[in-house]
């Protein structure tokens, strides 16, 4: 239950980001290392690879990101509907409540003496 609680406050919906700019340097210049080492007859392009690496980023951060607020979007129609429920057995439920509360007739209090009271000197 705890885990459902703090998954609907928004733990559970973890969003993917792209590299930064000091991830992207660092593969970039990781690459350029590889392909001055790579033999001459390889065709290495340090600048495509790279360029295909972000490209890779950006489609795995949009799809992961896509199905994080699809689940976010389910999690709230699913409140919705439940409010909207929740709403209607309280209207369902108001006119009891007022009548009992509007029709309550209490009696003033009776005292009934079975016996009289006698004082101990």
């Amino acid at each position: 239950m705890i885990w459902k609680v703090l998954y609907a406050l928004g733990w559970g919906f973890q969003y993917s980001y792209i590299p930064t700019p000091m991830e992207l340097q660092s593969y970039a210049v990781a690459m350029k290392a590889y392909a001055d080492a790579s033999p001459p007859g390889e065709n290495m392009d340090a600048f495509t690879d790279v360029k295909d690496r972000m490209i890779q980023a950006y489609c795995e951060g949009a799809t992961h990101n896509l199905s994080v607020n699809t689940r976010r979007s389910n999690v709230l129609l699913r409140a919705t509907q439940i409010a909207i429920i929740s709403f209607g057995l309280l209207l369902f439920s108001l006119p009891r409540f007022l009548f009992d509360s509007l029709h309550k007739d209490s009696e003033p209090t009776k005292v009934i003496i079975s016996e009289p009271i006698r004082i101990k000197p």
